[in-house]
């Protein structure tokens, strides 16, 4: 089987179409022994379904609307796309929603075969009198994995996420056949609610189909996590946490141009400790006149601490600079990111008086993160240099007072950060550590200084805001609403919801 593309040079010259063949490339040939043996092997597939492969059809010169015709007969019709060069914004916006959805069709097509090629393999196994579920699971994996060159620890993981969308979560998998899901909310789900039995699992599914419109898939991961650990016991969510914790590795990917990437799989409290640590360390030097960028200072400083050299890094070139080229202060070698003394950072632990006490078992929140067990958050408390109080209205969940004798723009933004737990712009999850607060309503336009009308925003989107490219308002307190430069609004919620009395939150009112 060939694939054939358009307007490239092939063998047949320039804008014509020539064969891509098996095992190499359009600029390279295989030895003359496999050639044939990838032809022949080609020229009589093990199936009974023959056709082209899909194929991009131009439908005129340059500017012309592009229409995909798959040529096999599995697949019947066209899909047109009108030029996207010549769309003016608004409709340029729709066709890229309407793309994402025809994705999401193909991703449920997708996930459906995957568990029906599991089925099939499974039945294929029976006949043998071999009925080992994990063995039919790595032998339909090891096929999707060649199919579609992926490595086999991700298509094992497709293989998973495919059959619990499939088998377990129907109307999931319904919304993203009809383009109401990405798959990357689709995944979500499937991770959250796998292991999960019948009830617990549709409750959750549906608190999260609930909340999926306008997040990003790691923002309703961490959502339906929190939902999920709340159904646990204290004693099943410590059981799984330690379980996670045994996984815990360091490991090492090449990347081009001479550089590496180091990534450690860590407890949570930990990972965000190490790396505000980082943060803080860095931000000093910066205060201190140092020209190079945050991560250029964190990547400088992780590095000279854990080889113990602080000049152990070639000359900071391009210090500070996207384009590569050196800042005019650039200083050669990381002299500065060597921190003198104790470096101390704050990672904010949310958890009730009840669950500090020992007498529930509510999962507490580390902030940024999402819910811990409550065996983590004690330990956590255990090594606090302090603790700050909310006081709130049982009846009505409202923030009557933060901390004990603070000056109140310190209460204030202490709450909020609580409350936001990342930048409140849509789809950002930068933590509100470093956040800037910003009035909603602006101060200069009437706007009061309190939790009401105050939000925490990153950096470059309080900018985005301030130069009125994005809108926002606070209807109620914590809920965001953003209008976009071409008038499409977005909603975004606050990260702690109080309840009411030991009644569940209340969804967003309106």
């Amino acid at each position: 089987m060939t694939a054939t593309v358009n307007g490239g040079s092939g063998p047949d010259g320039p804008g014509e179409r020539g064969p891509m063949k098996a095992g190499g490339t359009a600029h390279s040939v295989a030895p003359d022994a496999v050639q044939e043996a990838l032809e022949a092997a080609a020229a009589s597939p093990p199936s009974a379904v023959s056709g082209e492969d899909p194929e991009w059809w131009p439908a005129g010169g340059e500017g012309a609307a592009r229409r995909f015709a798959s040529g096999h007969p599995m697949l019947t019709g066209s899909l047109v796309l009108e030029d996207v060069m010549a769309l003016p914004q608004g409709q340029l916006v729709e066709a890229l929603e309407l793309l994402e959805r025809v994705l999401s069709w193909a991703r449920a097509q997708q996930a459906r075969g995957i568990h029906r090629l599991q089925q099939l393999v499974e039945d294929e196994l029976s006949f043998f009198d071999r009925t080992d579920p994990q063995l039919a699971f790595r032998a339909a994996a090891s096929e999707v994995g060649a199919l579609l060159c992926l490595p086999p620890l991700t298509a094992q993981r497709l293989m998973a996420e495919s059959q619990t969308l499939a088998a377990d979560c129907p109307e999931t998998l319904a919304r993203l056949e009809d383009g109401r899901l990405t798959y990357g909310q689709a995944q979500a789900v499937a991770r959250v609610v796998a292991g999960l039995g019948g009830e617990d699992r549709e409750r959750v599914e549906q608190m999260m189909l609930g909340k999926a419109k306008d997040l990003t898939a790691a923002q309703l991961e961490r959502i339906g996590r929190r939902h999920r650990d709340a159904l646990l016991t204290e004693a099943q969510l410590a059981r799984q946490h330690r379980q996670a914790r045994a996984e815990r590795s360091v490991w090492l990917r090449p990347e081009p141009e001479g550089m590496v990437q180091l990534s450690a799989f860590l407890p949570a409290a930990q990972g965000q400790g190490i790396y505000g640590m980082l943060t803080t360390a860095a931000r000093g030097e910066q205060a201190a006149g140092d020209p190079r960028t945050l991560n250029q200072l964190r990547a400088d400083i992780f590095t000279a601490l854990l080889t113990g050299d602080p000049q152990c890094s070639p000359p900071v070139e391009g210090a500070g600079r996207s384009d590569g080229q050196e800042h005019p202060g650039a200083r050669p070698g990381p002299t500065a990111a060597r921190p003198t003394g104790e470096t101390r950072c704050e990672v904010m632990v949310l958890l009730t008086a009840e669950t500090l006490l020992g007498l529930s078992g509510q999962p507490a929140e580390l902030n940024g993160y999402g819910s811990i067990s409550p065996e983590t958050a004690r330990a956590l408390v255990e090594s606090a240099s302090h603790l700050t109080a909310l006081l709130t209205d049982s009846l009505h969940g409202e923030v009557l007072a933060v901390g004990a004798r603070r000056r109140v723009p310190d209460s204030v933004k202490r709450w909020l950060q609580a409350r936001d737990g990342t930048c409140r712009f849509p789809g950002c999850s930068a933590g509100t550590v470093a956040a800037e607060i910003d009035h909603t309503v602006p101060y200069t336009q009437g706007g009061s200084t309190d939790h009401r009308n105050l939000a925490c925003l990153c950096r470059k989107h309080h900018r985005l805001k301030t130069l009125g490219f994005w809108r926002a308002r606070q209807p109620e307190p914590g809920y965001l609403i953003w209008t976009s430069p071409t008038g499409r609004t977005y909603l975004t919620e606050p990260q702690l919801i109080l309840q009411r009395g030991r009644e569940e939150p209340e969804p967003a009112p309106f």
